[in-house]
C-alpha cells in the first residue's frame, strides 16, 4: 500500500467534544488540521490493477485548550468524540464543519491528537475539487 497526502486544510475555532453516557460535553477548544489521504493498493488478481481509497484525518496539535484536566483515567469513560470547526471559504464566509463519531488514531496527552473520519465525509469531495 502506498499512502499519499492529497490536501491539508487548516480549520479555525475548533471544539472537541467527548461523548459520555450519550451526552456531549465540550472537552477542549482547538484549531484543527484536516488532511485528506489517498491510499493506493495493488491487486494482483485484477492483473496488477490499482485500487484507490481516500481517507480523512483530523489533527489537533499543541494548541489544545482543555476545559478540564485530561488524563488516561478520564479518557477511559469517553465513548466517542465529535469535532466542530470553521473553514474560511474563498469568498470570505466562514462555514461550520461537523465531524461525528470520529475514531482516535493517536492521542498524546499534552501533544498531538489524531482522529480518523470513518464515514465518507461530505467535505471530502469539496476539498479534493479545490
Amino acid at each position: 500500500m502506498e499512502r499519499h497526502l492529497i490536501k491539508t486544510v487548516n480549520l479555525q475555532n475548533g471544539k472537541l467534544y467527548e461523548i459520555i453516557g450519550g451526552d456531549r460535553f465540550l472537552l477542549a477548544n482547538c484549531d484543527v488540521q484536516l488532511e485528506i489521504y489517498e491510499e493506493r493498493y495493488n491487486v494482483p488478481v485484477l492483473g496488477g490493477c490499482g485500487v484507490k481509497k481516500q481517507k480523512v484525518q483530523l489533527s489537533i496539535c499543541d494548541n489544545l485548550d482543555a476545559t478540564r484536566p485530561i488524563d488516561v483515567e478520564s479518557l477511559n469513560n469517553v465513548q466517542g468524540f465529535n469535532i466542530q470547526a470553521e473553514y474560511r471559504r474563498n469568498d470570505g464566509v466562514f462555514e461550520t464543519m461537523r465531524f461525528y463519531n470520529i475514531t482516535p488514531l493517536d492521542i498524546e496527552l499534552g501533544g498531538k491528537w489524531v482522529f480518523e473520519v470513518k464515514r465518507k465525509s461530505k467535505y471530502l469531495r469539496h476539498f479534493t475539487e479545490m
